[in-house]
């Protein structure tokens, strides 16, 4: 039996996707007997283990002989075959049932119409796990899921666009298809089929524009540097981070976020080499080589990376090792939200930023708020210690610059400072406290 991780989740819309893994996750429930589920598709002349519940996951992807197997058989002759041991049984393939460690495997073909979809297999590592009712049960529950696999199926060919098809079809008829589709289906994937065609158009057609914060030098007041921010123009409006979150639910995330940072990168070049430009990505992206390789190529040694996630890294010694390899591409590394919390100064001990950007809620009112300014004063000796350097955003009142400057910040960021635009606003016409007052 040959393994390879399975195409078929990815080659399917989301909604589609989870409509198949929800038909394997609950056939556990179905049959109790039942310790692996899996849906047997067909590819080419075989059948390959497309999706996959319970103690089958692991062999996700992998491909069944047509006539050596008891689900090739089952599809060929459209009938159900149960086995009580299937090491002891001459219509199983012996090297696959060593495998998957399945003794007790009934297999049932899914037929739509006069078409036969696939086969859905339930196993059990202990011979005999089975009794009559099981196999009545899923022989009931069969032209259920045949129905829920060629919905599924015909979902997949309305939505997944053909290249050849007029625009005027993809943008009308077609987005009415694919929602009806997703409403009889399930309710709950209409939205997020919307959601997903929205996130691939704006994709598609580069419908963003990055503009950027200044972040000024506190002692100096001079431009110092300044932060890439992207901006969404399909409408309804939803902030960037909506969009993104959209983008990672569809697995386009790291694409559309690299997108971004080539286009704040390619952009800083009309920017003098001294000013840092800083690109917000999530650790996933930092762990993406292709980001180093961007960084290397745009950088010019002046990326600040700021993380973008506040939780704990699942894969932490992964990106540990991609911080490494940034820094010697020559960017820095930035922490946000630094004071609010346990775990923000967590992170600060375990990632080693040379940037701490103090959190708005540290910053707001300060200047009337003698603990959020020993708090503020504590991490500027930490940073100095350490050797890292304090950035306090959120800067809207003269006051908390005032403040700010007094207790050590060497730069800041702010509505007070600067609103987020385009680089030609900043660039060359930067006056940052020219009419604080009026602000």
């Amino acid at each position: 039996m040959n393994h390879a991780p399975s195409n078929w989740p990815g080659a399917l819309p989301k909604g589609a996707a989870d409509m198949m893994q929800r038909i394997v996750d609950n056939v556990l429930d179905l049959v109790p007997a039942a310790e692996g589920g899996a849906l047997a598709l067909p590819v080419g002349d075989g059948l390959e283990f497309a999706f996959c519940s319970g103690a089958y996951s692991p062999h996700a992807g992998s491909l069944l002989s047509p006539t050596a197997s008891l689900a090739g058989k089952s599809l060929v002759q459209v009938a159900t075959l149960h086995t009580d041991d299937a090491l002891a049984d001459s219509r199983t393939d012996r090297n696959m049932i060593r495998a998957v460690k399945m003794r007790s495997v009934i297999c049932v073909p899914l037929r739509y119409r006069t078409q036969v979809l696939g086969v859905l297999v339930v196993g059990s590592p202990r011979p005999r796990a089975f009794a009559a009712e099981d196999v009545s049960t899923l022989n009931g529950v069969a032209e259920f899921i045949a129905a829920a696999v060629e919905t599924a199926t015909a979902m997949s060919r309305v939505v997944l666009r053909s290249p050849d098809e007029p625009s005027a079809f993809r943008s009308a008829q077609r987005s009415k298809v694919y929602e009806y589709v997703a409403n009889v289906a399930d309710p709950k994937l209409a939205s997020r089929l919307e959601r997903e065609e929205r996130v691939r158009t704006m994709m598609t057609e580069r419908d963003f524009s990055i503009v950027y914060q200044p972040v000024l030098g506190l002692r100096n007041q001079e431009l110092s540097g300044l932060e890439a921010l992207a901006r969404f123009h399909p409408g309804p409006y939803r902030p960037p981070n909506a969009w993104i979150e959209d983008a990672h639910r569809i697995g386009m995330g790291n694409e559309l976020e690299l997108m971004l940072v080539e286009a704040a990168l390619e952009e800083s070049w009309t920017a003098e080499p001294r000013l840092f430009f800083g690109v917000n990505v999530s650790p996933s992206v930092a762990i993406d080589r292709r980001f180093c390789e961007m960084v290397e190529r745009l950088g010019r040694g002046r990326v600040i990376v700021e993380l973008t996630e506040n939780e704990t890294v699942a894969k932490h010694d992964e990106l540990v090792s991609a911080l490494a390899r940034l820094r010697r591409c020559g960017a820095r590394l930035a922490l946000d939200d630094v004071g609010s919390g346990f775990s923000s100064l967590a992170r600060v001990v375990q990632l080693a930023p040379e940037i701490i950007k103090l959190d708005i809620e540290l910053v707001r009112g300060i200047d009337v708020d003698p603990i959020r300014r020993s708090l503020a004063a504590a991490l500027v000796t930490f940073a100095n210690e350490s050797g890292a350097r304090v950035v306090a955003e959120g800067i809207e009142r003269q006051a908390e610059l005032d403040v700010l400057r007094d207790i050590g910040v060497p730069f800041g960021q702010g509505y007070l400072i600067g609103r987020p635009g385009p680089l030609t606003v900043h660039l060359g016409q930067f006056d940052p406290l020219a009419g604080a007052a009026e602000r």
